[in-house]
């Protein structure tokens, strides 16, 4: 049984005891890990789920606000949401590099045509460049990682609305 990269939640019980919740918890541990056997585990705090909730409201709030000229540009709250984390280095990239400028275009035209992917694709001469934005899924970006990325979004998203985010924070009621 796999966690499939999942957090394992464990309770700490004292004297170096921790245990998990559920059945389904305790299966997966028995199926990743030997008894006696020493791992090293690192410490990750969970977010809250109110910021977490708070993030996406907000986001949705600035792009009901946006500017006529961006409604192509961003034609739902998630596109904002994936461009404004590119925009602020929250993203992983791809490089590659062709024979000629005309097998980079051919390239960049099929990984646009992807259309399940959310990804910023650049062409400079022979090369394409693919950023795709960094999921924010729990499991995957920690609660100080996470908060840094909403803080930087919202600032970067509240900016094209032209308003300021710590006048905006204040009105929608920030959850750090």
């Amino acid at each position: 049984m796999d966690s499939d990269g999942a957090p394992i939640p464990l309770t700490y019980e004292g004297e170096g005891r921790f245990v998990a919740p559920t059945l389904y918890w305790r299966t997966v541990c028995d199926g990743l890990f030997t008894v006696r056997t020493r791992y090293v585990f690192t410490q990750q705090q969970e977010r809250s789920w109110k910021s977490h909730k708070h993030y996406f409201a907000s986001v949705n709030e600035a792009w009901s606000n946006l500017p006529e000229k961006y409604a192509n540009r961003y034609p739902t709250p998630d596109h904002l949401r994936k461009e404004a984390l590119v925009a602020c280095g929250y993203y992983e990239q791809r490089e590659f590099v062709c024979e000629t400028r005309d097998a980079a275009l051919r390239l960049a035209r099929f990984l646009r045509s992807d259309k399940e992917t959310f990804a910023i694709i650049s062409v400079h001469e022979r090369a394409v460049v693919e950023r795709r934005p960094k999921s924010q899924k729990q499991r995957v970006m920690g609660k100080k990682e996470f908060q840094q990325s909403k803080d930087d979004v919202m600032a970067y998203v509240w900016n094209l609305v032209g308003v300021d985010p710590a006048q905006a924070a204040g009105e929608t009621g920030s959850h750090a």
